[in-house]
């Protein structure tokens, strides 16, 4: 089983509301630190985690999710490593000072080193708002994000990282009235962007159609040399 939460930065989600009344059985459950309030310093992934046996993959929802105003922005350099391990600016500058406690918040070091689960990112991207200044291009916004995880440098520091999946969609935004395109398959100068760089992305990862899955949960490859280079004949 794939169990894929959202990540856990900006928890609790919504300032905590919906959260279960104050001295309940879900309360104190959610209360990891058993200080009576829910915030960032609290666990966001454990109370939820079904255990060890039933889970075979660790997935996260990441994505590169501004607050946009007036003008389209680039994902920072190092956003969504910052993101994965739970420290570094990019959340400084989200969480509140002394209620925020990185160590529970490192999905990487708490479901992959510590549980040697391999790590999927379910769902993620960078949108683009064409009804916004842009600042910078679709294709630079997009790129640079996909580009930041599927390198060298991101896939040497997370072994365990082992498939991304790109939301394919444009909707409106829940704080907002924009209409955010995560795609990278609806514009034909992004779409051949993203095909002339897959002959570098190719040399690290494996594609899909290299894949063949089977009824019984199954699946095999047409490629052992690059299974094998980033270890996933032992987790599928």
């Amino acid at each position: 089983m794939l169990w894929s939460p959202n990540i856990g930065i900006a928890y609790p989600f919504n300032s905590g509301q919906g959260a279960p009344a104050v001295g309940t059985e879900d309360f104190n459950q959610l209360d990891t630190n058993g200080d009576g309030v829910l915030n960032g310093l609290d666990d966001p992934y454990t109370p939820y985690y079904p255990g060890d046996e039933y889970v075979d993959w660790a997935g996260v929802s990441l994505y590169w999710y501004p607050y946009l105003t007036t003008t389209n922005i680039e994902p920072p350099a190092n956003f969504f490593s910052e993101y994965l391990s739970g420290s570094g600016t990019s959340v400084d500058s989200v969480v509140t000072a002394g209620q925020y406690t990185a160590a529970v918040h490192d999905f990487y070091t708490m479901f992959a080193v510590n549980r040697n689960k391999p790590i999927a990112l379910s769902e993620s991207g960078s949108p683009y708002v064409a009804t916004l200044l842009p600042s910078v291009g679709e294709a630079t916004i997009k790129r640079s994000w996909y580009q930041q995880i599927l390198s060298q440098t991101t896939l040497s520091k997370y072994p365990k990282l082992k498939a991304y999946l790109n939301f394919e969609e444009k909707k409106q935004d829940d704080l907002t009235s924009f209409i955010k395109d995560w795609s990278l398959m609806n514009n034909a100068t992004l779409l051949a962007e993203l095909k002339a760089d897959l002959p570098t992305i190719s040399t690290l990862t494996l594609q899909g159609p290299s894949m063949s899955f089977t009824c019984d949960g199954s699946v095999s490859f047409s490629s052992t040399s690059k299974l094998k280079k980033r270890g996933l004949e032992n987790d599928l």
